[in-house]
């Protein structure tokens, strides 16, 4: 798929309403809190993995994070940057685990959450990774989205 027929057929898809919330009042909807707060998780392995999810292509999708979004080893523009991406989101949300969540949430389900960057995260550009990712992988790559600095 190329970039300019993902970038069409996702608009083409059909926009959920914002069942999620806001980014200040948001409902998770996909039980992360559960899934970032349970015991004997791996977090360094959960990085590691959370890094190959972004930089290998979904065989099922046909394309990457880094198709779009601009991140350690990649300049993409369509999408929103990931360089800081966690601990702007920690800021505003008031603690690393509720900017987990809410990645986590906005990521399987963009258009259920409007919120920062909705002109592109969740205005219909973005596929629901829900229908690509396990939620492991998801959850990996919020893991790792949690690592980068800001550039």
């Amino acid at each position: 798929m190329t970039p300019v027929s993902l970038m069409v057929a996702c608009w083409q898809q059909s926009n959920v309403a914002a069942r999620g919330g806001t980014l200040d009042n948001f409902k998770d909807l996909y039980g992360a809190e559960a899934i970032f707060t349970r015991e004997s998780r791996d977090i360094a392995a959960l990085v590691k993995r959370g890094e190959q999810v972004a930089t290998t292509v979904n065989e099922k999708a046909g394309f990457r994070c880094q198709s779009c979004h601009r991140m350690p080893g990649c300049n993409a523009i369509t999408g929103p940057s990931f360089y800081g991406v966690g601990k702007r989101y920690a800021e505003r949300l008031g603690s690393e685990l509720r900017a987990k969540v809410w990645l986590f949430n906005k990521i399987s389900e963009p258009d259920a959450f409007p919120g920062l960057n909705s002109a592109y995260f969740g205005s219909g550009i973005m596929f629901p990774m829900k229908d690509y990712y396990s939620p492991t992988d998801i959850e990996a790559l919020v893991e790792y989205l949690m690592t980068l600095p800001a550039e």
